[in-house]
């Protein structure tokens, strides 16, 4: 796969998962560094592969986020879930199984994340 076709569908890929708003978005200048490797290699080809759908690597990265405490991704990818329609509810419940699984903190914090989430997009 050429670098070119493999930038073209990391970005695709990216916007489908986040659904950043034009303003929350811009390539401006080189990628490179960690964003180069996320374009190109995690959204490129990892979110690609075809044993697991979109809706279930949403869901796992969601999880492994509020058990690792890292709020700020956390609130992303829950934003991009919401925007591509998984029910609030839905990640509600993933979070109620992240405090029996992953803790009871995560589980909270992860709830708390989700329901800001929820009222800044509805706002």
């Amino acid at each position: 796969m050429t670098d070119k076709i493999r930038r073209s569908r990391g970005v695709s890929t990216y916007n489908e998962v986040l659904r950043p708003k034009e303003k929350e978005h811009s390539e401006t200048g080189a990628v490179v560094g960690i964003r180069e490797l996320t374009l190109d290699h995690l959204y490129a080809d990892i979110w690609q592969r075809g044993q697991l759908s979109l809706q279930e690597r949403r869901l796992v990265t969601i999880a492994i986020l509020a058990v690792q405490g890292h709020t700020s991704q956390l609130k992303t990818h829950v934003i991009g879930s919401l925007r591509s329609d998984v029910p609030v509810e839905t990640l509600h419940e993933l979070m109620v199984h992240v405090g029996h699984y992953g803790g009871w903190a995560a589980g909270v914090s992860g709830h708390e994340v989700v329901q800001n989430a929820h009222e800044e997009e509805r706002a």
